[in-house]
């Protein structure tokens, strides 16, 4: 996918018939989500958007206050409003503190904002995500990866490669904070983004896309056995919860 960030913005969008509709940014004032924040600032006029941000405090870093400092002088840049949210990180039994922090994160931005909430998890991740839920022996939701679009949480940037995104950051000359804790390799995402990854590049250069054109196929085929299952049973959706 050679698009540029802003096309694939639109495209996306325009697909999802959010023209002309409010978007929330979860911002955490990194890389991913600095651009898509300032992407979708460019097009506001084009797509007529009201855009607002969300910044999630977890207070895990020492950071943390800073990396908000540094969130609200951007919007105020931008002029976009924004909310700074703060949370308590507690894992549940079980559950590690990556998860915990993700689902904080999750209930804060629902909570906090009402429409469509944009994430700027890209191609990269995605692979990764598969990979992570190949190896725990998932089936084919896992397999499938994350969702382009689940309830209210829309990740427009899915398709994109990390390299696009850096590439507009670069042009743009926009700023951003680096978590420290994407570096520790403790982490399995990690492992896999930083060790794994560009390994199997190595010997395979289209590991990000191929992997997310398989995550498509997969998702794909998950959709039409739920269709075939309800065809079943005779309703038009799953009353249980489908993780």
């Amino acid at each position: 996918n050679n698009k540029g960030v802003e096309a694939t913005l639109i495209d996306v969008l325009v697909r999802h018939g959010l023209k002309g509709q409010a978007l929330t940014v979860a911002y955490s004032g990194g890389l991913d989500s600095t651009v898509l924040l300032c992407a979708l600032q460019k097009i506001v006029g084009f797509l007529d958007l009201q855009v607002s941000a969300i910044h999630v405090n977890h207070g895990l870093s020492k950071n943390a206050d800073d990396w908000a400092d540094h969130c609200v002088q951007i919007c105020r840049r931008l002029h976009i409003d924004l909310s700074v949210i703060n949370v308590l990180v507690k894992p549940k039994l079980g559950e590690g503190i990556e998860a915990a922090a993700r689902n904080a994160r999750l209930e804060a931005l629902l909570a906090n904002s009402s429409g469509q909430i944009c994430m700027a998890h890209h191609a990269d991740d995605q692979a990764e995500t598969v990979l992570h839920n190949l190896l725990r022996g998932s089936g084919l939701r896992g397999a499938g990866g994350i969702p382009m679009l689940r309830g209210r949480i829309l990740r427009p940037f899915l398709d994109l490669p990390k390299k696009s995104l850096l590439s507009y950051a670069a042009e743009h000359q926009l700023e951003w904070v680096e978590d420290e804790s994407n570096k520790d390799c403790h982490y399995t995402r990690n492992y896999l983004r930083h060790e794994v990854v560009p390994l199997l590049k190595l010997r395979f250069p289209k590991t990000v896309e191929q992997l997310s054109v398989a995550a498509r196929r997969f998702s794909d085929a998950q959709t039409l056995l739920d269709d075939l299952a309800l065809l079943d049973l005779k309703k038009d959706q799953f009353l249980f919860p489908i993780e």
